[in-house]
């Protein structure tokens, strides 16, 4: 494939993911961008889907499934699924949420309708008379004394969760823990309601109850894609490598939107491959280069730590902050090594136009 074809071929993919409003048109129209023949298959796969059909991106528009004849047993395994979505103050979605962000969500993926907070919340559905007559997929809701006074009524309710059965419950809990399962806090337990139906003891598949839109949100979540290639990562493997669709949600959970988005998806495709465990061999100067973006040893410690390089989401939340809100790509250049070093060894008239190309792209950025 020639160089006028990767381009030609780049900038249809890209008229159809903006007609779809998978990415933002650039700010300077007139400017051309240009990455590598992988970039280019993958956003294929995203905008039309590797097996031609229409592609997966609804679910991002925000729609959402409607359970059918789903029960308690059904929406507590949906909700024990989540695990891990960090704890935002206010939020209200699989990017981050509150304790009762996290109930109205995944209540409302069952098509049950519950206020948004913890002390209206529990005035819905019918109430249990205590722990031991609980069953997976009540609200648990409690009074912690150092937590908010939000509630005028006498029960002081500034916490909820979901129990799943056995002492257990799924919760929003606090930005040291995010979303976890924990013990009952039976010492400050004040209220249980019950808002799904009791189940039969048997929780059913998400594809059983759920709409197909709920099921793809989470399989492109930064939830579903982590236990996908959770296992792999956590080993470093560098074979473990990001669907399409899961690249584009790991962005965007870390902050990346528009323009930056685009810049983002084609420096992550041409720097790993998308994939969360890759790592370099040994540069000449003695380092080594690891994750999704090839983050330098020389970042460790100082803009993530070892720990945390190999983890999709945080590694992308990094270079979110590196360049300043995915406005500023002058540390990333085509470079010399991988795909680039190998193609301006073959073909180094087609390596400079697109190394030209990729600069012009990166300086329309302030500060690039």
């Amino acid at each position: 494939m020639s160089f006028a074809d990767v381009t030609s071929r780049i900038a249809t993919i890209q008229s159809r993911a903006y007609a779809l409003g998978v990415f933002a048109p650039p700010v300077a129209a007139s400017t051309t961008s240009s990455s590598s023949t992988d970039f280019a298959t993958a956003l294929a796969d995203v905008v039309q889907g590797a097996d031609g059909s229409s592609g997966s991106v609804g679910w991002a528009a925000g729609s959402r499934g409607r359970a059918s004849g789903a029960d308690g047993d059904d929406l507590a395994a949906w909700a024990k699924r989540f695990t891990g979505v960090p704890y935002v103050a206010g939020g209200r979605s699989p990017k981050g949420w509150d304790c009762a962000g996290f109930t109205h969500w995944v209540a409302e993926q069952f098509g049950i309708d519950i206020p948004e907070v913890s002390w209206e919340q529990v005035k819905q559905g019918t109430p249990v008379d205590s722990l031991a007559d609980a069953k997976p997929g009540d609200l648990l809701f409690f009074h912690e004394p150092g937590g908010h006074r939000n509630d005028p009524s006498p029960l002081g309710i500034n916490h909820v969760a979901i129990y799943l059965g056995d002492g257990k419950m799924v919760e929003a809990a606090n930005r040291r823990a995010d979303t976890r399962i924990a013990d009952v806090d039976t010492a400050h337990l004040v209220r249980i309601r019950r808002i799904a139906p009791e189940g039969d003891g048997v929780a059913r598949a998400p594809s059983e109850v759920l709409g197909a839109a709920a099921v793809s949100a989470y399989a492109a979540s930064s939830v579903g894609a982590a236990s996908a290639v959770g296992a792999a990562s956590s080993v470093r493997d560098p074979k473990a490598q990001l669907s399409a669709q899961q690249l584009v949600s790991v962005l965007q959970d870390a902050g990346f939107s528009g323009e930056g988005l685009r810049t983002a998806w084609a420096v992550a495709m041409r720097e790993s491959h998308g994939r969360p465990g890759a790592l370099s061999p040994v540069n000449s100067n003695g380092t080594r280069d690891h994750g999704l973006f090839q983050l330098n040893d020389i970042h460790l410690g100082r803009s993530i730590s070892a720990t945390d390089v190999y983890d999709p989401v945080k590694a992308a939340s990094a270079v979110y902050r590196m360049t300043k809100g995915g406005t500023d790509w002058s540390s990333w250049g085509l470079g010399h090594s991988g795909w680039a070093g190998h193609l301006e060894q073959s073909a180094p008239q087609a390596y400079a136009r697109i190394n030209a190309a990729f600069q012009a792209w990166y300086d329309r950025f302030p500060g690039a």
